[in-house]
């Protein structure tokens, strides 16, 4: 788009039945909000993506619409924009109106939402209070089983196929809430297609921020010299 984004706020105010007098009244709070008044007249075709996201946030936020639809906000932006986003969106509950927020983050989801829907391959499973939906939710994940989804891996290549991954407890119960202070196994179970003289299973974590905070894999206890080599066969 050539438009500006100071063009694409006004044009998202006529969108939503406002004129550019009650657009120029919000106009100095959405870009607050977005943080792009360095760019404000830059062709939003040069936005970045979380630009992007922030600004059509900001403007759909403060346009007062009578639903508020968030799809996946917070998966971008700083912790400061995030926190402002979750802000907003409870003050625009709190007038009285409706905020459709779509969103794998469970805290936020349980923090903002009063009633809940699980949507899972594009149908709805589950819906009502935050509280029960996220525990149905959690509780299903706790109950996965490779055996009932081998027919479904999650990744394949010629050369090996993922068939499955659960965390457990220390003493090997299938679990995916812990605190702090617990000891967390994670078991794989996968099919290697092609023999492979070095072949080595990795982890790796990210937080919400996008920080990757652990990094392991499965043979780092054995000496350089050892070898990884696996055989055409199933493995855990």
């Amino acid at each position: 788009s050539e438009l500006t984004g100071r063009e694409n706020i006004y044009l998202n105010g006529a969108i939503n039945g406002m004129n550019k007098k009650e657009v120029g009244k919000k106009l100095d709070e959405i870009v607050d909000f977005a943080g792009v008044e360095k760019f404000l007249d830059t062709p939003v075709k040069r936005y970045s993506s979380g630009m992007h996201v922030r600004l059509g946030f900001a403007v759909a936020a403060h346009l007062e619409p009578e639903i508020l639809v968030v799809d996946e906000v917070l998966a971008v932006g700083d912790h400061d924009f995030q926190k402002k986003c979750l802000t907003k969106m409870g003050d625009v509950a709190s007038q009285g109106r409706t905020v459709l927020f779509v969103s794998h983050n469970l805290g936020s989801v349980r923090e903002l939402c009063s009633r809940a829907i699980l949507l899972e391959g594009g149908r709805k499973i589950r819906e009502g209070e935050t509280g029960e939906v996220i525990s149905y939710y959690t509780g299903n994940r706790m109950n996965y089983s490779p055996e009932k989804d081998a027919d479904s891996p999650l990744f394949e290549n010629n050369i090996v196929r993922l068939i499955g991954v659960r965390s457990l407890t220390a003493s090997g119960e299938a679990c995916n809430i812990f605190t702090v202070r617990d000891n967390i196994y994670v078991q794989f179970e996968f099919e290697v297609l092609t023999y492979m003289k070095l072949l080595e299973i990795h982890l790796l974590l990210w937080n919400q921020r996008n920080d990757n905070i652990l990094i392991a894999y499965d043979e780092q206890n054995k000496s350089s010299t050892e070898t990884r080599e696996r055989k055409p066969g199933k493995y855990i």
